[in-house]
Parts: C-alpha cells; structure tokens; sequence
C-alpha cells in the first residue's frame, strides 16, 4: 500500500495550556453525552483500520482538502505511527437527540451542525487536556476537521502558519483511518448520518490519543 506523505509538526502535540471555544464563539452545552474507550497498539489500529489510498481519494473529493492545515495532503507521517510499542486510546463520544426531535426526522442540517459544534465544543478541550497529561510525544486525533480556530477561513489559504497550532490536531480520517468500521468492530456502534428526511437518534463522534 502507497501511503500519503503526512507530518504534524512537534508544536502541534500536546504542550499548551490554552484552549479556545470552537471557532472562537461560546456555544450551549451538548445534549446528553456518554464516552467510551478501548485501548490497543497503535501498530493494531494501523494494521486493522487504516487504508490510506481510499481515504485520501475521499479526502480529495472534500472542499476542505489542501486548504485547511488538520487536512491532508501533508509532508509526511507522524513517526508514532511507525511504533511497534505506541499504545493508542479510542475514544467514542455518543451525543443522543431527544426522540421528539430525531423522530420528526426533519432537523435542518444547520441544527445538526449545532449540535455537532456543541459537542466538539466540549471534546476537544477535554482531549487536549488528556493529551497534556499524556507522556511526551504522544498525539491527539480529534473528531473531524479542525473546529478551534478564530478565523473565519483557515491561514492555510493564504500559505500562512496556523495561528493556534497548540489547539489544531488531525483526525483519524485525515491520516488515512476508517472510523466507520472503528465505531462498529471496537465499539459494536454504528454512525448513523444525515439526510434531508432523517435525524440520526445519536451523534457519534470518534477520538484517539495516541502514546509512545
């Protein structure tokens, strides 16, 4: 298997202390939010749930890719990705929406993204914090593209560094992992996505701190 060049720079690892809001504006609270996790090698996650030439041909379909800097394409891979002892922790967040509402099954898309943008809200602070008191070298990989950034369009556009690299991590899917079939093999949960006619019942959002 060919694999996409990715690096993430040491100043994006876990070293600092502050952690804004997402996207810089304050956001209500979640709904009820449960986490689960599972630990095993990194080498494993690698091995079992990484394809890289399939999820970079998705990522190049996505109007994020090359333009933001959590998207690949990337210079190269994280060396901890190489390790044969590295341990990484899953983390699968599970967001429920009131059966009022997801049977309606007609929540405009902007309130789903409220939703979403709630949640992250309150994931990420709490990743990075896991991530600070993690060994040194270790790497968070968050639930989707970056969300904490006070710009209204990434500094990547304009070939600029990113203001708050203490803060903007990857995700799996931008290095190449199925979360899909994480949720499912890991966690027996599906991610339920959606459409102009349904609301999924719960938002599942899926995590990893990877330690040397």
């Amino acid at each position: 298997m060919h694999c996409a060049r990715i690096f993430i720079p040491a100043k994006f690892q876990i070293q600092h202390p502050r952690i804004p809001t997402t996207r810089g504006r304050k956001r209500k609270p979640a709904k009820t939010m449960k986490v689960s996790t599972h630990k095993l090698p990194v080498s494993k996650l690698v091995s079992d749930f990484r394809d890289v030439d399939r999820f970079m041909g998705l990522c190049r379909a996505c109007p994020n890719f090359g333009k933001m800097w959590s998207c690949p394409p990337f210079e190269s891979l994280p060396p901890i990705l190489d390790s044969k002892t590295a341990q990484c922790r899953l983390l699968l967040y599970e967001i429920d929406i009131p059966q009022s509402e997801s049977s309606i099954g007609r929540l405009s898309q902007q309130e789903i993204r409220r939703i979403y943008d709630s949640a992250r809200a309150e994931i990420d602070p709490k990743l990075l914090d896991l991530g600070r008191k993690s060994p040194s070298g270790s790497l968070v990989l968050l639930g989707g593209s970056c969300a904490n950034c006070p710009l209204p369009k990434c500094a990547r556009l304009e070939n600029k560094p990113c203001p708050r690299p203490e803060s903007m991590r990857p995700s799996l899917e931008s290095l190449g992992f199925d979360v899909v079939a994480i949720a499912k093999k890991i966690f027996g949960a599906d991610l339920e996505w959606a459409t102009a006619s349904k609301t999924p019942q719960t938002l599942r959002i899926v995590c990893a701190i990877l330690e040397p």
